[in-house]
């Protein structure tokens, strides 16, 4: 589904494609226009978000005998449609769509709530899978696109049709797993569905369970046999292993058909603690859960450097999703020394797989896949630099939701969501310093607070660290400490406090996977003493093509040590990430080389690409760079 969830959506607007087409705007009915034109409408609506081109509305509307002006027919209807519903009719790409919340259609909001209520079912839960299963079928009001005329409005009701009483299956299979009672209400309504659609296993199996759990064990006995001669009769087949596995059951009045669902007994919660004064990243927030709650299986990223509070935000989501998932959250850190078959193992012995596991790290996914089917679990992993772990461990959770954090997104693992996080907005990060150092010490300061969260950059880590500082130095004022941290970001040469250092941790890590192209890159830029930078300017100081500095460059902002500006092709450092870059220049490059070659360069014309002017001395290089 694309639906926006940006500023410019209309959560005012509301429409109904589960019964008659139909929408309101602040509770008013609006009107739609002729049928032809609801059709069109209802073939935006359909596609949930997704551009649709004009020749396949075309398609939608007349089929395969439009008019000879059916194109220019078409426009029109959507000029009528944009004058009704206002910026939610965009064009994209030379396409249609409708931009709207999520909540603005009924279709999506059952197709969440169905999707949602069936894994649960999946997972044992099905008191909650009941409840969800019964608000989304709450959202029909009838024949799904009531009224609207043409074939391809009649093959979607034909398909949505399908989808409603597939949902209905899966209500009635809940409800009947969270009660052992027999519902006279229910059992009228399973006898109803069986009269309407009698070559339909599914709910003939179910009213025969209900009529057995009623006491009628005959007369569920002779509704199979009814099945089981219109099936021979009418489709020329036996019944399917299902309904007949129900009909032994029944024969041999099996004990289990009587009783509640047992939900497995195992529910590890591995999560960290959540952070109590956890701070902002209020959209971040909001995508990643709704990505954990709206999908099967969801496979959700986080991208970023460490210490921009990534783990802080994702154990924040996974607390916050932990009633989605009630066999149990998993963690693992891979930046550790364990390996992913010892993960692997753990998460066995978590489950209660007891005696010897396969040696292989595919011998124990395939364990844990069969251990784990059928249940809903979460697993968070982070400090993932390699995309061949998240496949192994996808492997071995093919039903949970993996929540992935990493420098970089994981272009290679398909069918991630990703969550590229920066640095907080400057408002959060002055409420997280208000937060850290108390309101006595921070009110009086507001200009100082205002520097320190310029110098952090915004970055949860120093800024988490200043907090400190300041907490252990109560004679210290904010703006003392804002003078200290300016002087010692400022000197690339000279020695800083180990708060530094620990600040800095996280970007070494990331700078020592660097190829030497891209270190090169980012040492000329961080010298060139310049806020922004094109890659001609970088190449120009660099003796590099200019493709070559714009690849090392992309590569920088793919692993957040620079961001691109509001214009395309321009860069920039976050403070703290700059005075690392130049305190690393300087040590790797050395001062004095690093100072003339930006000099020498600026006032001469550029040299062929490919000439090299510093060489960076072996041995000072940091280890396990490429």
């Amino acid at each position: 589904m694309n639906f926006s969830t940006d500023d410019q959506a209309q959560p005012s607007l509301r429409f109904t494609v589960l019964g008659a087409v139909r929408a309101w705007r602040d509770g008013v009915e609006l009107r739609l226009g002729s049928p032809q034109q609801q059709a069109l409408l209802a073939a935006l609506l359909l596609r949930e978000g997704t551009p649709a081109q004009i020749d396949e509305l075309v398609d939608a509307v007349w089929h395969c005998d439009p008019p000879p002006a059916a194109v220019g027919t078409a426009r029109t209807y959507l000029s009528r449609l944009r004058r009704i519903l206002g910026d939610a009719l965009v064009s994209v790409g030379g396409g249609y769509a409708l931009r709207l919340a999520p909540q603005s259609l009924d279709l999506t909001e059952f197709h969440l709530k169905a999707t949602r209520g069936q894994a649960l079912l999946r997972a044992g839960d099905a008191p909650a899978a009941a409840g969800l299963l019964g608000e989304a079928l709450g959202l029909w009001q009838g024949a799904a696109l009531s009224g609207i005329p043409g074939e391809y409005a009649a093959a979607q009701r034909t398909r949505l049709t399908e989808v409603h009483l597939a949902a209905v299956e899966a209500h009635f299979t809940a409800e009947l797993a969270a009660a052992a009672d027999g519902d006279p209400q229910r059992l009228t309504e399973l006898s109803a569905l069986v009269d309407e659609y009698p070559l339909r296993e599914g709910f003939r199996e179910l009213y025969m369970l209900a009529l057995y759990r009623a006491g009628r064990q005959a007369d569920a006995l002779a509704a199979y046999r009814d099945g089981d001669r219109l099936l021979r009769d009418e489709a020329g087949l036996a019944p399917g292993p299902a309904l007949q596995r129900m009909h032994q059951r029944i024969l041999s009045a099996d004990p289990a058909l009587i009783g509640r669902a047992e939900t497995p007994t195992r529910s590890p919660m591995q999560l960290p603690a959540d952070l109590p004064d956890f701070t902002g990243r209020t959209a971040e927030l909001a995508r990643i859960t709704e990505a954990l709650r709206a999908r099967t299986a969801p496979v959700v990223g986080i991208a970023g450097l460490a210490g921009t509070g990534r783990t802080a935000l994702a154990v924040r989501a996974a607390h916050e999703v932990t009633a989605e998932y009630p066999h149990g959250t998993l963690y693992a850190d891979l930046a550790g020394a364990a390996s992913v078959a010892e993960i692997l193992a753990t998460w066995l012995r978590t489950f209660g797989a007891d005696g010897d596991t396969p040696a292989s790290a595919c011998g124990r996914a395939q364990l844990l896949r069969d251990t784990l089917r059928g249940r809903r679990v979460l697993a968070v992993l982070d400090n993932v630099e390699d995309h061949r772990q998240v496949c192994t461990l996808r492997t071995a959770l093919p039903d949970a939701a993996i929540l992935v954090i990493s420098t970089r997104r994981l272009l290679e693992a398909a069918d991630t969501s990703w969550v590229r996080l920066g640095p907080l907005r400057p408002e959060e990060a002055a409420a997280l310093l208000h937060r850290l150092v108390g309101p006595q010490r921070a009110n009086p300061e507001p200009d100082a607070i205002a520097r320190l969260v310029s110098l952090s950059a915004g970055y949860p880590l120093p800024l988490r660290l200043i907090g400190e500082r300041l907490r252990l130095r109560p004679r210290f004022t904010v703006a003392e400490l804002a003078m200290r941290l300016a002087r010692e970001l400022d000197d690339a040469h000279g020695p800083i406090h180990d708060d530094c250092v620990t600040a800095e941790a996280p970007l070494l890590r990331t700078y020592e996977r660097l190829s030497r192209q891209q270190a090169r890159v980012l040492h000329t830029a961080a010298m060139a003493g310049r806020p922004e930078f094109t890659a001609p300017d970088v190449a120009a100081l660099s003796d590099l093509s200019e493709h070559q500095a714009w690849n090392a460059l992309e590569a920088l902002v793919e692993v957040s040590l620079l961001h691109e500006t509001g214009m395309p092709g321009r860069y920039r450092f976050d403070a703290y990430v700059h005075a690392f870059a130049r305190r690393t220049a300087v040590s790797v490059v050395g001062a004095v080389t690093t100072a003339a070659r930006v000099d020498r360069q600026a006032h001469r014309p550029r040299r062929p690409a490919g000439r090299t002017v510093v060489h960076i001395r072996r041995g000072s290089r940091p280890a396990g760079r490429n």
